[in-house]
């Protein structure tokens, strides 16, 4: 499996820590004054998506924010779903300041809604991706976001894969890689608002 697991499965993967990364996207919009973030999660069947929403909620627990589940939408991993639940989300009568969206592509959506209602990102709502997809670096977008090794991930896949297929590999082969922040122009201070 590549960046998914099936608990307590004895199946080979490789996957991102998402618990890092999204420990790592609250925590900066924490930092940045945030009080109100909302989060875009993926479908809440998928490994990566279940991580990432409990983690959302350890995190503004750990730092004393209260957790309000009407600031969770749930998306699917798309562009359309970050833009139907960032509708959703700015549309209750407290929104949030910020959103972490469980991956850029939702993130996307997101932008694609704020802009539509005439809101700007990062001035009246910060809003943070994961997986540093190619156009998450384009000018005009520059999307603040978690860094998923993608080439390290597939490489590693690979070997494992052809391991197997050659029978060199006797054991189950798991392997979690660390991602990483990576802050561009979608996230500012809360306090220059």
């Amino acid at each position: 499996l590549v960046n998914r697991q099936i608990y307590n499965a004895k199946t080979n993967y490789v996957i991102v820590d998402s618990e890092i990364g999204s420990r790592l996207g609250v925590e900066h919009l924490i930092e940045l004054g945030h009080k109100r973030i909302g989060h875009i999660a993926g479908p809440i069947d998928i490994s990566a998506s279940i991580e990432r929403l409990k983690t959302y909620k350890e995190t503004l627990k750990a730092h004393n924010i209260v957790v309000d589940e009407e600031l969770v939408g749930i998306g699917n991993f798309q562009q359309d779903g970050g833009f139907n639940a960032c509708k959703e989300l700015l549309n209750i009568q407290a929104p949030p300041s910020a959103i972490f969206c469980a991956n850029d592509m939702m993130a996307l959506g997101a932008l694609e809604f704020i802009s539509s209602i005439g809101l700007r990102v990062p001035d009246d709502v910060s809003i943070i991706g994961f997986d540093d997809i190619k156009f998450a670096s384009l000018p005009g977008i520059e999307l603040t976001t978690i860094k998923v090794p993608k080439y390290q991930m597939g490489y590693l896949s690979a070997k494992i894969l052809i391991d197997e297929i050659e029978g060199k590999r006797k054991s189950v082969k798991q392997v979690v890689l660390k991602p990483e922040l990576v802050i561009r122009k979608t996230t500012i201070s809360f306090k220059q608002k």
